[in-house]
């Protein structure tokens, strides 16, 4: 692997998830393993030798998520992109579905509806869309996104979707209706003076928060839009920021 280090690339941009049992990482080589809490390795698999070397300019960025039994991995990249479930018991493959996009670096989410189902929501490369925890398989779809190749979903439950983007038009919040007899989705509100251009929206409290690369963070009532407040950070700002009981945390450049 013979990516170079820069301010837009690291080896390890995705960011692990663990469970009570293990911990899981993927490398921009395309490396998917397990470790114990202890730091031992269970399994390896080596993604770029099975499924092509992971071709972008500036690497990758995708983060896992995971179920109960197993990891959930988007590539949308340059290549043959790809949305793929393995086994968090050994990493076998459990489907794998190509995937005709471009470049991108959103992770996946995993939500459970209210139906008890488990599915795949993933805003990526100009889409929002539903897939199949099951087979991968595409069941509902949400058109017309720009600029929302980095920053990653962020899900009230199953049926509020908040899309970051770095294009200002683009940051919305769409509802999710699952019926029998099929799945619709609706423009909730755009916010269009916010911008996330690296990190993802982040949900908390009735409101939503986006932050641009400079460190200006917007918040925005979650139900209708309406901006609340804007502020600027003392440092510039790609993370993701984090809630914890009233505290948000951003985190800065330095």
């Amino acid at each position: 692997f013979t990516q170079e280090n820069n301010d837009y690339v690291s080896k390890a941009a995705p960011t692990p998830v663990v469970d009570a049992d293990r911990v899981y990482f993927f490398f921009e080589s395309g490396d998917l393993l397990a470790t114990t809490h202890e730091g031992a390795l269970v399994w390896q698999r080596h993604l770029s030798e099975d499924y092509g070397q992971i071709e972008g300019v500036h690497g990758l960025g995708a983060s896992p998520a995971h179920t109960a039994d197993s990891l959930v991995i988007n590539v949308d990249q340059e290549g043959s992109s790809y949305l793929a479930r393995f086994s968090k018991a050994d990493g076998a493959t459990v489907w794998k579905v190509e995937r005709e996009t471009e470049r991108a670096w959103a992770s996946p989410a995993v939500v459970t509806t209210e139906s008890g189902d488990q599915e795949i929501v993933l805003s990526s490369a100009g889409t929002v869309g539903g897939y199949g925890l099951e087979d991968g398989r595409t069941i509902w779809s949400y058109d017309g996104v720009e600029g929302n190749n980095v920053p990653s979903i962020s899900m009230v439950g199953a049926t509020i979707a908040v899309i970051g983007s770095r294009e200002r038009e683009n940051n919305q919040a769409i509802r999710i209706a699952r019926e029998t007899d099929g799945v619709s989705t609706e423009q909730m509100w755009v916010a269009d003076r916010v911008t996330s251009s690296f990190g993802s929206p982040l949900v908390a409290h009735g409101r939503a928060y986006f932050v641009n690369r400079t460190g200006v963070v917007s918040c925005v009532d979650l139900a209708t839009g309406e901006a609340l407040f804007e502020e600027r950070l003392a440092q510039t700002n790609w993370a993701s920021p984090l809630a914890a009981g009233e505290t948000l945390y951003f985190f800065g450049e330095k």
